[in-house]
């Protein structure tokens, strides 16, 4: 969630953000179609735990198909479904967190700094459109795409991640 924290810095206090780079993340608030649907998981997360059928339910909406599909990555799949469900019963709030906020799309022209947006082109979590109306309203902003990556691009196409970090910082 530091992308919401990270824009909402960026648009009311400036002076303290010399740069921005947002990860799977969009400005306005959460869909009308996604709330019941997270409003479920999270209900049913906060009384029973992030047991082995929530996980197998929220591991499509964190990471992208290539991820959840191929061989390759079975292992790091297996650790990060065991990660998720470590979560405490608490996980909720943080999930309410999500799932109530409200939209700063409006404030994104207050954003001064050098921004890039960068976005898993298989996030279902946050979908392009959503990530694309965000980088538009940011002056100046730059999209990064990340291949074979959902929500989790950081995880999912780490080396593909990095760069695009790297590049944004070497090239300010």
């Amino acid at each position: 969630m530091g992308g919401f924290v990270g824009m909402r810095i960026a648009a009311r206090r400036p002076d303290l953000i010399a740069s921005l780079s947002l990860l799977e993340t969009a400005a306005d608030a959460e869909p009308i179609a996604n709330v019941s649907k997270y409003k479920r998981l999270n209900f049913a997360a906060r009384w029973m735990g992030m047991n082995r059928f929530l996980a197998k339910s929220v591991m499509p909406i964190m990471f992208g198909k290539t991820f959840m599909s191929d061989p390759n990555m079975a292992e790091l799949n297996a650790t990060w479904r065991a990660e998720l469900m470590r979560n405490k019963f608490t996980i909720y709030k943080a999930v309410n967190g999500v799932i109530e906020r409200e939209s700063v799309l409006s404030e994104m022209a207050n954003i001064t700094v050098r921004t890039q947006v960068v976005h898993g082109d298989e996030d279902v979590a946050i979908a392009r459109t959503r990530a694309q109306a965000t980088c538009d309203a940011i002056p100046g902003a730059k999209w990064v795409t990340i291949p074979r990556a959902g929500h989790t691009s950081s995880i999912e196409n780490s080396d593909a991640v990095t760069e695009a970090l790297r590049s944004f910082i070497l090239n300010a």
